[in-house]
Formats: structure tokens, C-alpha cells, sequence
């Protein structure tokens, strides 16, 4: 029958061991310019292909520079070697150069064994990472926070870019991302970087 505030009950259920211990964020190091992008994709929604008339899933592969957070987002429909060659050719088109090191998801195009201590990425990406000359570096599986700027823009692509746009075609959604990732999120200002 005793009443207390909400913070009170809370402190005594946190001292009495009756709550999970909330995860503690630890703060990555910034990188040097250049040094660093993260990649990853996200579910944008259902575009109508225009020649079929069926609707397709259209994916982002959204590549974030970890020091700037500067962005570049390229649509695709399907997360194949070639879609992301692409995607990753018209980024470092978009960037002005390749960064040294690319933190990638664990997809099956790029990563051929998820093992966290040795990761095998597929023939076919390795190759062409030495190509472009910049290092592999797969995330952990199933942990967002290996790659913590680029989880946190794909939610700002769906929200900002996507949801209220109006798109034709495959094509028409490239050049508006392109446009987009220019005018819009590249003009922002960051809340931690500035």
C-alpha cells in the first residue's frame, strides 16, 4: 500500500537485482578521413515494375564514411555480387575515392563463412576489394553495433528518402537517391559530428 514515484520503484527493483542490467555503450574511436565506410542494406518497400506490372522489393545498399557520416544510397532489387559491385562502383564515383577499410554485413554475395574470428569473404567480392584495393572487414553476425552508423542512416533512408516519395522505375529511384543523398541528407547538419 505504500505509494512512491515511478524513479523511486525503479531504483529499487535496479539495486534489489530484479532488472536486466541495461547494455553499456561503449564509444568507438573516430576515424581519420577516408579510413572508413560502413555498409549495409535495408528494406525500402514495393516498387511497380513498370514493363511487367508486378510489384518487386527495392532494397537500399546504403554506404556511410564513418567520420563525416556522408552518405551514398543505391536501390537495387536484388543483393547479388554484380547489384553490389554497382552499387559500390557508383559510391566511390559519388565519395571521389575508395576508403581503406569497408565494414560489410554478413551477406551471402560478400561473406562466404560467418565465423567470427575468421570470416571468408566470397571469391568474387575479394577479388574485387583487391581490385579497388581497400580491406574486407565483415561485421559480426547479428551485431548491429559493429556497424553503428550506417544501422542508424538506414532507418533515416526509409523514413526521409522513401516513404512519400514518388518513383517510376528502378532508374528514377537511383537518380532521385543520388539527388537525395546531395541536396538533402548531405546538406544536414550531424548532431555528433556537425
Amino acid at each position: 500500500g505504500l505509494v512512491v514515484t515511478y524513479t523511486t520503484w525503479r531504483r529499487f527493483v535496479r539495486q534489489a537485482g530484479l532488472a536486466k542490467v541495461p547494455k553499456s555503450t561503449v564509444r568507438m574511436a573516430e576515424t581519420a578521413a577516408g579510413e572508413v565506410a560502413e555498409m549495409d542494406f535495408g528494406k525500402l518497400g514495393t516498387l511497380v515494375d513498370p514493363t511487367t506490372g508486378k510489384r518487386r522489393t527495392v532494397w537500399a545498399l546504403v554506404i556511410v564514411l564513418t567520420m563525416s557520416r556522408y552518405s551514398f544510397v543505391w536501390p537495387l532489387v536484388q543483393q547479388t555480387l554484380d547489384e553490389t559491385i554497382a552499387g559500390l562502383e557508383a559510391a566511390w564515383r559519388f565519395f571521389g575515392g575508395v576508403t581503406r577499410r569497408l565494414v560489410v554485413d554478413n551477406f551471402p554475395a560478400a561473406v562466404a563463412g560467418t565465423d567470427p574470428l575468421a570470416p571468408r569473404p566470397t571469391r568474387g567480392f575479394l577479388e574485387y576489394s583487391q581490385a579497388r584495393g581497400f580491406l574486407v572487414d565483415p561485421a559480426r553476425v547479428a551485431r548491429p553495433q559493429d556497424k553503428p552508423k550506417v544501422e542508424r542512416h538506414i532507418h533515416y533512408v526509409q523514413e526521409r528518402f522513401w516513404k512519400g516519395g514518388t518513383f517510376t522505375d528502378l532508374a528514377d529511384v537511383r537518380v532521385q537517391a543520388e539527388r537525395w543523398c546531395r541536396e538533402v541528407a548531405g546538406q544536414r547538419v550531424h548532431g555528433t559530428t556537425r
